[in-house]
């Protein structure tokens, strides 16, 4: 996901920055948090324009999800 928004940063010729975020700003259900900021000259300053979290097995254990064990041939 991450790649795909910056090629299409790069297409439209924006420039861009990609932050990490610090875990203390994210919410439970991060592992890791990447937000893409395109500069906004007009403000001066970056804005935030998508953002890709990584998840994990977080959803899966939330639900309680497993696999089925494996059948021995």
């Amino acid at each position: 996901m991450t790649a795909c928004a910056e090629e299409v940063l790069k297409r439209l010729g924006l420039a861009y920055r990609t932050m990490l975020l610090c875990t203390g700003d994210m919410g439970c259900c991060g592992a890791q948090d990447l937000r893409h900021q395109v500069v906004l000259p007009g403000q001066n300053t970056y804005r935030q324009i998508s953002s890709a979290p990584v998840c994990g097995d977080f959803q899966a254990r939330r639900m309680v999800s497993s696999l089925p064990p494996r059948r021995r041939h």
